[in-house]
């Protein structure tokens, strides 16, 4: 990608440094591959803060020096207020609950985060064309079955808001020039406006670098009126513009105009807000909303329905428009309630480089986990890190030998720790065949040799797999609200129901995993873990692909419907489930397109 000719002024995504005195022009951002025009997500793929980047500890101390006083004024309507909001949103709802008449009391709050005043997440509202959020978020991130808590507003609250705060008092501003200004209607700040009223203050809004008063990472404030407008209202007049229909609603805020948008992005500004209910004049008179400027495209923070009186008349007062300003944005990550997460923890996966194993791999990454790859293929484990990248890490390991099994269970547990991604369970999908009858065809008895591999490999294996995963599971700190610390996963097989001739070692195997898994869910439930097993029946896998074509056809054939092989995808988008679906425990799931195998092909 060639740069602008301004090149000594612009960087480029990959080189842009949050410590910089020297930011693009919006004209001169650099296009983004599959990012909508005009899109700013320059703090590479994993940023959930955008321009919250630009708050480091040296501009949060300099920031400081704008403290004079030491009075503190706050910003925040109270919770009830609006008493009606706007956009069929829920009043907020407060309950006093009683613990002990007289002695001790809670309070119970039910409301809707956009009801008052409000910080408008990265999830809020999205670049409409593309459908897109911030940082190429999309809407199945946020909810159904593949929600994870990329761009959530509790990666903000992790790091807090805290920088210099500059107010433009416009509601002032027009009172004293006799400007017509509406906050309930659909009334336009331009940017000729704001710069008039900056001057009023003494505030020159263009950036530092083309000689204005606007530091990077400062954080604007416009009074438009809106509070002191809803106050100057009777009870049944708020009611009424409350309850206006989305086609009815109006506020008055700042235009959908160029200047207004190069003047936003320009200033690099790390958080915005003001006290109308939608910041921007509503509905919009273009093809676009701010919104999806300031939040989709650029990732900067957008404050509505804060009040601002206080802070203005001292302001006034005091001749100072500079402040010191904090906010604590809600520290909710939760997704859904009695969900368990993949993403931000590290699962355990034995035969985790090839077939079912390797699809749970692959499915548990691609939700936000890392998986500790156990396998005893060192070149299978190597090619599939390398394809996986860093969310991965492989680990040598023969589940028949303990020695092996703590090794890596050990190192998966420390490179859990060193990556703050904590334990969140163990797939033991390791397994292996070994048909055989019990008495040849010449009555000899089979070799027991054989019993002991497929016993030690698909039954003693999982055993310590597990054991051991378990403890280290154990220490993890539960997930609120059940305390739940993590799922085991073992792998059995329709063999265990009705095995055919020739699979007593075989059926043993994974008869025995499907009997233990009550008395092991038993064992573990009050550690908060699960235990679950999948039993599939022909799948796609490398110990299929060793079958005769006729054995195959033979074990298709007994398939209800679908009559195939199942596909390793299929297999792992279960286990995927059991993982997140807390009510799934102490349970075997046969995944079998409902097969029920005769005694012999």
């Amino acid at each position: 990608m060639a740069p602008p000719q301004d090149a000594e002024r612009v960087q480029l995504p990959e080189t842009w440094n949050p410590e910089s005195i020297s930011f693009p022009l919006r004209r001169d951002l650099p296009s983004i591959p599959g990012a909508p025009k005009g899109a700013a997500w320059v703090w590479g793929a994993e940023d959930n803060v955008g321009r919250l980047n630009l708050l480091t500890p040296t501009r949060v101390l300099a920031a400081s020096k704008a403290i004079k006083s030491g009075e503190v004024i706050p910003v925040n309507l109270p919770l009830d207020v609006p008493g009606q909001p706007a956009f069929n949103r829920e009043p907020f709802v407060h309950h006093l609950k009683t613990l002990i008449p007289g002695l001790c009391y809670d309070d119970n709050y039910y409301m809707n985060t956009q009801s008052g005043t409000q910080w408008d997440g990265f999830r809020h509202f999205a670049h409409l064309p593309s459908g897109t959020f911030y940082n190429n978020t999309k809407g199945q991130d946020i909810e159904g079955p593949a929600s994870n808590l990329k761009c959530s507003i509790h990666h903000w609250a992790e790091r807090g808001i805290a920088g210099r705060g500059v107010l433009l008092d416009f509601c002032s501003y027009a009172h004293a020039k006799g400007l017509k200004f509406d906050p309930y209607d659909t009334c336009s700040i331009f940017y000729q406006d704001l710069l008039e009223c900056g001057r009023a203050q003494g505030i020159d809004i263009r950036p530092k670098a083309q000689g204005g008063d606007i530091e990077i990472g400062d954080i604007l404030f416009i009074r438009s009126g809106w509070v002191e407008a809803y106050h100057s209202k009777n009870p049944a007049e708020r009611a009424h513009l409350g309850l206006r229909g989305h086609k009815e609603i109006k506020f008055g805020g700042l235009a959908q105009e160029e200047s207004i948008i190069d003047w936003l992005h320009d200033c690099y500004f790390a958080a915005v807000a003001g006290d109308s209910p939608t910041f921007e004049a509503w509905p919009t008179k273009a093809e676009y909303h701010l919104h999806e400027y300031i939040l989709s495209l650029w990732g900067m923070p957008l404050g509505e329905m804060l009040n601002l009186e206080t802070l203005a008349r001292r302001c006034r007062e005091t001749n100072q428009w500079t402040f010191f300003f904090t906010s604590a944005p809600a520290n909710c990550p939760l997704l859904e309630p009695h969900e368990m997460r993949i993403e931000g923890r590290t699962f355990i996966v034995s035969g985790g480089a090839s077939g079912l194993g390797q699809a749970c791999v692959e499915h548990i990454v691609e939700k936000g986990g890392h998986v500790a790859v156990l396998d005893i293929s060192q070149d299978a484990g190597a090619v599939l890190v390398d394809k996986l990248g860093s969310q991965t890490r492989f680990f040598l390991c023969d589940v028949t030998s303990t020695e092996t099994v703590t090794e890596a269970v050990n190192g998966a547990a420390q490179w859990s720790a060193s990556t703050k991604m904590p334990l969140g369970g163990v797939v033991a999908a390791a397994g292996v065949g070994g048909p055989a009858t019990i008495l040849d065809k010449h009555g000899a008895p089979f070799d027991l040799n054989l019993v002991d591999w497929v016993l030690n490999v698909n039954l003693r294996g999982t055993i310590d797999l597990v054991r051991q995963s378990v403890a280290q599971l154990a220490k993890v700190e539960p997930v609120e609200p059940d305390g739940e610390r993590g799922i085991v996963i073992m792998v059995a097989s329709s063999a265990a129901f009705d095995g055919q001739k020739g699979q007593v070692s075989y059926a043993a195997s994974k008869g025995a995993i499907t009997a233990m898994t009550l008395p092991m869910t038993r064992d573990l439930a009050r550690f908060g873990i699960r235990v679950a097993t999948i039993a599939p029946s022909l799948f796609e896998s490398a110990m299929t692909s060793r079958m005769s074509g006729k054995v195959r056809t033979s074990l298709e054939s007994a398939m209800e419907f679908p009559k195939r092989a199942g596909q390793p995808d299929e297999f792992a988008a279960v286990a995927v489930h059991l993982i997140e679906n807390i009510m799934l425990n102490g349970t075997v799931i046969r995944l079998d397109g409902g097969m029920r195998m005769p005694s012999k092909m």
